[in-house]
């Protein structure tokens, strides 16, 4: 063998390993929903909080029909825009008009009008105003970016213009949302297989990029409790469509198959970038087949993102601990199933430095409870009353001390599990039942369990 051949070899199998380790930019397309979607588009939502008086600074305002409109600053992207809120006519019970700052030029006079329709909600006290979607400019990074949100009002406002109104009695008794109304797209290619991407913006302040972080409560409530986070939100699918199952919370890193990647989302930029990680690895053995699984470093500093991965992965040593997963089976008759769970305060943390197999363990087999949760029972403990109430709690148990948080029929009719009957419902399981005995055997209660 010639020496020039042997390097040509050498060069043919260098340019094949190093084309393995580029890093994959994946364009970013900015998507607005449809006015009337027919699919599952990623949701995100802002709470308001209101003022009675304009915020500090120079404004050029319209005149206002109400006589106290209500004023508050929303935070998109770099920048705060005031958006207030007025009735069309004097005599409307409800606040049904809004100016929004679309420009952040601080003159309302120059932007357009927005005029909601009021609904009534069956069974409530309260009324909504529904109200078309805003189209709008952000700063993001430096850089002018689309974004598109939905305002969505609900409230009780009688005698609100007679002088009763307070901003105590305003954040209590109305309420005004941001829906996010947009999302950013982008398709990539691992080992000749294409993966669609789906980035939403969770809380609605216009960036779409924010990573997974832990949310601590105030004062945690007692007992077995979720974990809690903010980030944004990432959908991963092989086609077009997804579905609420498919979300993840946006991490730092990706896992495909057994195909690891640092993650870099720029906005600005319109560009997530995937750079391959493959040095310093160690095994991790998943206990059951997922369509997606996300784990979770010691305090959050770092947070796994996966895809269809294999049962043996490969991932940097650390500290982990499951945070959610999906699941899909088919059952005896061929129908399939999804089985979606997060984890808890009671889920345990794993080493993982390569000395010795690691194995995650959770899913099958379940554990079925129903039970009064810890902090509810201060409601009942010592109570003689023979109307005492009694908040039941029904959960199903991963081997992990994961909980179940939906189970769902994706495909096929020939299923044999009962299903529920409830509006909306049908493609979950028949609502369970219960039955409540005294200590010598009388039967207290019983009845069935509701969803949600």
């Amino acid at each position: 063998m010639s020496k020039s051949f042997v390097k040509l070899l050498c060069f043919v199998v260098f340019f094949i390993f190093a084309s393995t380790l580029l890093a994959i930019d994946v364009p970013l397309k900015y998507v607005k929903f449809p006015d009337k979607p027919k699919t599952y588009f990623p949701t995100g939502i802002a709470s308001l909080k209101y003022k009675l008086d304009p915020p500090k600074g120079d404004w050029k305002l319209p005149p206002f029909v109400s006589a106290h409109p209500i004023y508050s600053l929303v935070k998109l992207g770099d920048e705060e825009k005031l958006l207030v809120l007025d009735r069309q006519n004097a005599e409307d019970e409800y606040y049904n008009r809004l100016y929004f700052d679309a420009n952040a030029n601080r003159d309302l006079t120059d932007d357009p009008v927005i005029d909601g329709k009021s609904e009534s909600v069956p069974g409530r006290q309260y009324k909504r105003v529904v109200f078309p979607s805003v189209d709008t400019k952000i700063k993001v990074q430096g850089k002018s970016l689309p974004f598109s949100f939905r305002p969505d009002f609900m409230g009780r406002l009688v005698a609100w213009d007679e002088g009763k109104i307070s901003e105590e009695l305003l954040n209590r008794m109305i309420y005004l949302y941001l829906r996010v109304n947009c999302m950013y797209q982008g398709k990539f290619e691992i080992d000749g297989k294409a993966y669609y991407v789906y980035l939403g913006d969770a809380n609605c302040n216009g960036l779409f990029y924010e990573k997974f972080a832990l949310r601590k409560l105030g004062t945690p409530f007692p007992g077995r409790m979720p974990i809690f986070s903010t980030g944004d939100d990432v959908f991963i699918s092989q086609d077009e469509e997804i579905d609420m199952y498919n979300r993840q919370v946006s991490g730092d890193w990706l896992l495909v198959k057994n195909r690891l990647f640092d993650v870099s989302i720029s906005q600005a930029k319109k560009k997530m970038t995937l750079i391959p990680v493959t040095q310093n690895l160690v095994p991790l053995k998943l206990a059951v087949q997922t369509e997606h699984l996300s784990l979770y470093t010691e305090g959050g500093e770092h947070f796994l993102m996966t895809y269809q991965p294999d049962n043996r992965i490969n991932i940097p040593k650390g500290k982990y601990r499951l945070f959610n997963y999906r699941a899909l089976k088919k059952d005896n008759q061929g129908d399939l199933w999804s089985l979606s769970a997060r984890a808890t305060s009671e889920c345990p943390w794993i080493t993982i430095d390569g000395s010795a197999e690691a194995v995650l363990a959770f899913g099958e087999p379940y554990i079925v409870s129903a039970e009064v949760p810890e902090n509810r029972l201060v409601n009942v403990q010592g109570s003689t009353s023979d109307k005492s109430s009694v908040y039941l709690s029904f959960s199903i148990r991963g081997q992990g001390n994961e909980d179940v948080s939906d189970l769902s029929h994706v495909k096929g009719e020939q299923t044999k599990i009962p299903l529920s009957k409830t509006d909306g419902l049908t493609h979950r399981p028949k609502e369970p039942t219960y039955t409540i005995v005294t200590a010598d055997g009388k039967i207290a209660a019983q009845g069935s369990f509701e969803y949600g």
